[in-house]
């Protein structure tokens, strides 16, 4: 039997479990269906998705690009602070991962190479059960609402500036550490938003934002 019908059967049986609520077995069967199609290690757990560091000469680029997309969701899972925003993070995921697969086909990986989109929704899929159960344990340990006695301070320029090099030092040590990566463009764009919105890629989100009217849309959403 070739691959392809391989991981086509596999992926029929996979379906067959989820449709029958058997989702730790359909879970199973993909994790096996990766393997299969890449013949890599796979990231299986939600600490290994935050510690996501891409090997640019062996992983897969498609996978490597929807890894990184699960990456910052799980930064951003981590700063959930009630059981509502958990709840409601965990109802976009879906859409979240249809997003950055649809923007990776539209943009391209960074790479230059064509995505392999059947892979992309594969991992995606799988790396979704991932971060869902984590949330689904997470909302266990939050409170209802936000602590009435806290009040939030705006973040200070100098304290934007020292996260930053915080980052930027620990990207120069690592080029493959993603995490300090975001971190930099992220104070990048709070020090200097005039300036990123006249970038190509700035520009463009602007642009999307107004066809969407949504002036809080970003592209890693």
């Amino acid at each position: 039997m070739k691959k392809t019908q391989l991981l086509n059967s596999l992926k029929t049986i996979a379906n067959e479990l989820d449709n029958i609520s058997l989702h730790k077995e359909a879970n199973t069967i993909t994790n096996v269906m990766i393997k299969i199609a890449q013949n890599e290690e796979t990231l299986n757990s939600f600490d290994e998705i935050l510690d996501f560091k891409p090997s640019y000469l062996n992983d897969n680029p498609s996978l490597s690009a929807i890894r990184k997309k699960a990456q910052f969701f799980a930064i951003q899972i981590k700063q959930l602070k009630t059981k509502s925003q958990a709840d409601t993070y965990k109802n976009q995921l879906p859409d979240k991962f249809k997003k950055s697969i649809e923007y990776i086909e539209q943009y391209g990986l960074p790479s230059g190479q064509k995505p392999d989109l059947e892979a992309m929704k594969l991992e995606a899929e799988r790396l979704q059960l991932i971060l869902s159960d984590y949330i689904d344990n997470l909302i266990n340990s939050l409170n209802d609402d936000m602590p009435t006695n806290i009040t939030k301070e705006p973040i200070k320029q100098e304290e934007i500036i020292q996260v930053m090099q915080e980052n930027q030092q620990k990207f120069n040590n690592d080029p493959n550490d993603e995490k300090a990566r975001m971190m930099v463009e992220l104070c990048n764009r709070l020090l200097n938003p005039d300036e990123f919105k006249q970038t190509p890629i700035g520009k463009e989100i602007e642009e999307e934002r107004f066809r969407r009217r949504n002036p809080y849309w970003d592209p890693r959403d």
